[in-house]
């Protein structure tokens, strides 16, 4: 058994910048739809609430995935490699659906009503969704330039 192996800084960073971008466009679109009237302003912490855990569970999902891509002896074998990816991307899920619930549960307690809850759903998958996208476009073109050591 290989020890826990810290994620890539490519994978650090990839994050970081997409957090940077459309973290802050999405924070800006949730406050900007309660300015301007699309949604009533009690609902706006629920969507910031969902924004703020999926841009968690994304990070969760980002060091599985750098874990995924992180060079390992069983590599050499295709049918070992397409399990730890499937395993990493699972684990991924998991994270998701964990903050998911801990939003969901968090609403509840609070005695927030349907409306709340719809809020915290549709920004946390178009959060979620936006950033997974953004940090896996980043990851890929990075790994598809050519390094400044090849022969190219």
């Amino acid at each position: 058994m290989h020890p826990a192996k810290p994620p890539s800084p490519s994978a650090a960073r990839a994050y970081g910048r997409t957090l940077a971008t459309v973290g802050a466009s999405l924070v800006a679109a949730t406050l900007g739809g309660a300015a301007a009237n699309i949604y009533a302003w009690d609902l706006a912490p629920a969507a910031l609430l969902g924004v703020s855990l999926a841009a968690a569970a994304v990070a969760v999902g980002t060091v599985f995935h750098a874990r995924a891509k992180k060079g390992h002896q069983f590599d050499q074998d295709p049918h070992l490699a397409a399990q730890r990816m499937q395993a990493m991307l699972g684990g991924s899920f998991v994270a998701k659906l964990l903050f998911l619930g801990l939003g969901f549960g968090g609403l509840a307690v609070a005695g927030m009503k349907f409306d709340h809850q719809v809020a915290f759903a549709l920004a946390f998958a178009g959060a979620a969704l936006s950033l997974q996208l953004g940090t896996v476009l980043r990851l890929h073109g990075r790994s598809t330039r050519p390094s400044p050591t090849s022969n190219r």
